[in-house]
């Protein structure tokens, strides 16, 4: 009689651990569905704290070299790209990072997300070409001079 029981003990723990799995099955597509519907509002969330922290990253770390018309070396610009990626995820916070990791799958292409935004960012700087421009025009009226 008392196997019985465990039996019924057993049947009962196995039930309710299936149900519970089944539940968070739910929850995790509902929570994915929720993310499709949402994306735009995510991104712009996103967006926004990019631009935040690349406008911070640029005036420190990137505005001397593009007055100079100049660019960073290769090292400098994997550092200040690490920073752009810390000061991003500072900004959205651990919660709202958890959050982007989830939509995007894994660290690793949230960060690639948020480099491809600096990368383009750094190659439309615009006082990097006019700098450019202008220190390429003051050359070719030097040397007609």
């Amino acid at each position: 009689m008392d196997i019985f029981y465990y039996l019924c003990l057993l049947f009962f723990v196995i039930l309710s651990f299936s149900y519970i799995r089944l539940k968070y099955l739910e929850h995790l597509s509902s929570r994915k569905q929720s993310f499709i519907k949402n994306f735009e509002l995510y991104a712009v969330t996103l967006e926004y704290h990019m631009k935040k922290a690349f406008d911070i990253i640029y005036k420190e770390k990137i505005l001397i070299y593009s007055i100079e018309a100049t660019r960073l070396n290769q090292a400098e610009f994997n550092a200040v790209s690490r920073d752009f990626i810390s000061l991003t995820l500072k900004f959205l916070g651990p919660s709202l990072a958890e959050e982007y990791e989830f939509l995007y799958g894994n660290k690793e292409t949230l960060y690639f997300i948020i480099v491809e935004y600096f990368n383009n960012r750094y190659e439309q700087d615009e006082i990097y070409k006019t700098s450019t421009s202008d220190l390429m025009t003051q050359d070719t009226e030097e040397t007609k001079t």
